[in-house]
């Protein structure tokens, strides 16, 4: 595994480790959302998630059969849930998930969520083509016809919501459309859908700040005049590079002169913040190319850039092609087994690390040179705009349609999650036809512990660091206590204390993709190792 690009940890715990969340818990959950903005912390009843099962893990063959899988090792913190007893995961005082979330939730003084801003998210899972390293959920090539069915379906899923919960009186903050590709919804789709989402919830682009996601090659004027006027504060564009041959080389089918007329029609529709994403690490990229494709997003004022590493997800075309590239080769060593991937690219396109880290130091050193504000490995704002002081982790966000996540309070869920194109159009297919929007979830209840992990992880990956005081003042323990290795990480200089916060240095930043990851529970790893497992193993079957 590739040392400092290894992990994006910032939707921890990711959604490889969510398993089959009872109805009733969702309802719990869900209706403390109309409560006074403190949800459960945590699941406090026997109608907790399937969070083990004893090894099951859900069969994404399209069968019906579950399969058994070997538990997983990894290194991290003792206070995480670890020993096995007759089936069910324990925490380390010998108490089931269920039994713990309880004990938590009703004890005196119990630990709850603090008060946070109330998102909403609709995902469009439509895309003209699944680009190389995507592992999303969305699904190419559909037609306006599925497009309708599925917006018919986010109806009905808000008819039910708005039953168990009154959504109008709710305090949305936000209304963020992301895919997959939005913008491929024609604008009568589109304000189908906005209105939709007002009759129920009250929410309009206009009353909250409304982000939208947009591709080169689906940002026509009328589209882009269409959501100005609807009143979207920012739109987010997925150029990735202006060079043909490397978008070439990540599978992804746009062009530099479809990015460039999108561009300038985005920043000419003169939206409050424009943020252009590029993408470092594809093969035959060099410094040059790099810098030449930020210098041309510069020419645009975007508000914000987003830097990110290529990574060859696992079930992402991209790995499987690195997977065949190797398989065609010898290996290179004795008793190697044949379909695993080398350490150099199980995680990321082909480069190594100091390759990487190369380009990652070129782009950076020209975007602060260009005047930009770095708040975290991959963001980059102009002239600090858009910055926020409020640290982060306890977001709350309703999700409507399937490949997006909930967040309601100490619940995460969503619908069945799928990387793999036939999987991803599979599960749509059943979300267009559902009719209980509050059975078939998945999800992950986080306990105390993940918590204070999810907490620590996103505020020391963002540039303000981990304000100590709040921190102790939120879980009633010193950060540097729950989590030893933040001394480590300060003797090697990735961390240093400043104004009360533990922030990232400079070498910190650059491996926060290598530190992200100590956070990761064992339960945690070992679920999202589990849904893996589950194709390597049909892999494995195939081939007998």
């Amino acid at each position: 595994m590739s040392e400092i690009y290894s992990q994006y940890m910032y939707s921890y715990p990711h959604k490889t480790a969510y398993r089959p969340v009872e109805r009733e818990l969702a309802l719990k959950h869900l209706a403390a959302l109309g409560g006074s903005g403190v949800t459960p912390g945590l699941g406090g009843s026997s109608a907790t998630p399937a969070l083990d099962g004893g090894g099951v893990t859900p069969a994404l063959d399209g069968g019906g059969a579950t399969r058994k899988l070997p538990d997983v090792g990894h290194t991290e913190q003792a206070s995480a849930p670890v020993a096995r007893r007759g089936g069910q995961a324990k925490s380390a005082d010998g108490k089931t998930f269920a039994e713990a979330h309880h004990a938590v939730q009703t004890a005196p003084g119990a630990w709850q969520t603090p008060p946070a801003p109330l998102g909403l998210y609709l995902h469009v899972p439509f895309c003209q083509s699944k680009c190389g390293y995507c592992n999303l959920f969305s699904v190419a090539g559909a037609d306006e016809a599925l497009m309708r069915s599925y917006l018919k379906a986010t109806e009905r899923q808000l008819r039910q919501l708005s039953e168990a919960v009154s959504l109008t009186e709710l305090p949305f903050s936000s209304l963020t459309l992301g895919g997959g590709t939005p913008s491929l919804l024609p604008p009568a789709l589109l304000e189908q859908a906005f209105a939709t989402i007002e009759r129920f919830t009250g929410v309009t682009p206009v009353s909250v700040y409304s982000a939208m996601e947009l591709a080169p090659a689906a940002t026509a004027l009328e589209n882009t005049t269409f959501l100005r006027r609807a009143g979207f504060s920012r739109v987010s564009l997925g150029v990735q590079s202006f060079k043909a041959e490397e978008l070439r080389a990540i599978g992804r089918h746009s062009s530099p002169k479809a990015a460039l007329e999108a561009c300038a029609t985005v920043a000419a529709a003169a939206f409050a913040a424009f943020n252009i994403d590029l993408i470092y690490g594809i093969p035959g990229q060099s410094p040059a190319s790099l810098a030449e494709s930020i210098k041309t997003a510069l020419a645009y004022q975007p508000d914000e850039i987003f830097l990110y590493p290529l990574y060859a997800r696992p079930l992402t075309p991209l790995a499987q092609s690195l997977r065949q590239q190797h398989n065609a080769r010898p290996n290179d060593k004795p008793g190697a087994q044949q379909g695993a991937m080398p350490a150099a690219i199980s995680d990321q396109a082909g480069l190594n690390d100091a390759a990487m880290l190369q380009l990652y130091r070129h782009g950076r050193e020209v975007l602060l040179g260009a005047g930009y504000e770095q708040t975290s490995m991959r963001r980059f704002l102009r002239g600090g705009a858009g910055q926020s002081a409020a640290d982060c982790g306890f977001e709350r966000n309703l999700s409507l349609g399937c490949g997006g996540r909930s967040y309601l309070g100490g619940l995460h869920v969503c619908e069945p999650y799928a990387v793999r194109a036939q999987d991803c159009k599979r599960l749509l297919e059943s979300f267009c036809a559902k009719t209980d929007f509050l059975s078939g979830l998945y999800g992950y209840a986080l306990d105390e512990d993940e918590q204070r992990r999810r907490y620590a992880v996103k505020n020391l990956l963002h540039a303000r660091g981990l304000d100590l005081a709040r921190y102790q003042a939120i879980f009633n323990g010193r950060a540097r206590k729950h989590f030893p290795f933040l001394e480590e990480w300060c003797k090697k200089g990735y961390l240093h204390e400043a104004a009360g916060s533990l922030r990232l240095s400079p070498s910190g930043m650059e491996r926060s993709d290598m530190l992200g990851p100590s956070f990761i529970s064992k339960q945690v790893a070992r679920l999202s190792a589990e849904f893996y497992m589950q194709y390597q193993n049909l892999e494995n079957e195939k081939s007998i």
